[in-house]
Formats: structure tokens, C-alpha cells, sequence
């Protein structure tokens, strides 16, 4: 319940993003060999095992914790690692764009009964 809900309800109490990361993964998957391990401890009747199992679903939690926390601090601070912004549009036009860019080329005029409008 917590992992599954966390993602969505820290962001709108934090105010912050919490971006997908695949870490994420790993708490999880901790906490579905705790669990499993669990239950195959009380299948053979091992309590020593089953306290064992539990410690892991208590680092699973914890371990969830911790990566949601350094996901916020690196979502919060600025990175020097961010692509610069790409213009989308060429600064001259490929065989491709040509007809594109010819058609953009050309102006109309602006009908009168707008022209007061603007």
C-alpha cells in the first residue's frame, strides 16, 4: 500500500515531482522476496525464518524511503547534466521541408473585416 500510493500522495503533499526512476524498482522487489520468504516460513513452521522475513518487509519499507527521498532531493535541485533546449525548426530548410517551408513562406492578406480586430 505504501509504495503504490506513495508516488502519487508525496508529490501533492511535498509539492515537488517525484519522477519515475527505475531504483524504484529495487525496494519492491526486496519486499516480494521478504514476503515470500515469509510465507514459505510458515509453511515449514520456522518462526527463527518468519522474524527474519519481517526485518526484510521493515529494510523494504526503509530502503522505499531512502529512494524516495533522494529522488525528490535530485528532483528538487538544479542539474548541470540537462540537454541544452534544441530549436525544432531548422535554420535551413532539407529537401524535405522545402515544399513545407515555401508554403510557410508565403503571406495572405489580412481580410479588412479583421483588420481592425488585431
Amino acid at each position: 500500500m505504501v509504495m503504490g500510493h506513495a508516488p502519487i500522495i508525496l508529490p501533492a503533499v511535498l509539492r515537488t515531482p517525484l519522477p519515475y526512476r527505475r531504483s524504484a524498482w529495487i525496494p519492491l522487489g526486496f519486499l516480494h522476496a521478504s514476503v515470500a520468504l515469509r510465507v514459505a516460513a510458515d509453511l515449514i513452521g520456522s518462526g527463527w525464518l518468519r522474524g527474519w522475513a519481517a526485518h526484510g518487509n521493515v529494510t523494504a519499507l526503509l530502503l522505499f524511503v531512502g529512494f524516495a527521498f533522494m529522488t525528490v532531493r535530485r528532483a528538487r535541485r538544479p542539474s548541470a547534466t540537462k540537454p541544452a533546449a534544441v530549436d525544432p525548426s531548422p535554420a535551413s530548410p532539407t529537401p524535405s521541408t522545402a515544399p513545407e517551408a515555401a508554403r510557410m513562406a508565403t503571406t495572405r492578406p489580412i481580410p479588412s473585416r479583421l483588420k481592425g480586430r488585431q
